[in-house]
């Protein structure tokens, strides 16, 4: 998806980029064989107002629970839906910028990178699979969602 928007990578970096073959989302494999993986939220700009009306479940995209499910080293936005789902500072790396400053993003991201250990990301991605195995695999999430539904008053079979 980064290809098709001509979004340009120095050449030295483009070692650390992965990308999945049909260029859509990433495979079990690269989850689990990569050093961190960027959860970067477009809506980390209106978290504050998500947070007061919604439930993380909803709110959150797929990306954060499928690569917690798989073990990656998660970076994400710092709020309290991230939080809300159990991520902590033992299983996941957190950012504090959001996008509408995006020099600003990247400083702290590659701070984030060049300042954690290996020990430290074997170690967050053990705890993070562990979260996810327990408490967000696929079925209960769309069970929740189903359920939700459900009690809806906008919605009936």
């Amino acid at each position: 998806m980064w290809e098709k928007s001509n979004f340009k990578v120095d050449k030295k970096f483009q070692k650390n980029l992965f990308y999945s073959n049909h260029n859509y989302w990433a495979t079990r494999e690269m989850y689990e064989n990569s050093n961190f993986v960027l959860d970067l939220p477009w809506l980390d700009t209106i978290i504050p107002e998500l947070e007061e009306r919604f439930d993380p479940q909803f709110a959150l995209g797929w990306n954060i629970f499928r690569s917690g499910f798989h073990g990656s080293n998660i970076i994400s936005y710092d709020c309290q839906m991230n939080k809300n789902i159990g991520l902590d500072e033992s299983n996941c790396n957190f950012y504090t910028s959001n996008i509408n400053k995006l020099s600003i993003l990247a400083d702290e991201i590659e701070h984030i990178i060049k300042t954690v250990d290996k020990n430290e990301i074997e170690y967050k991605k053990l705890k993070i699979k562990n979260l996810f195995t327990k408490k967000h695999t696929y079925l209960s999430r769309w069970n929740f969602i189903i359920s939700k539904l459900i009690e809806s008053k906008n919605y009936e079979f």
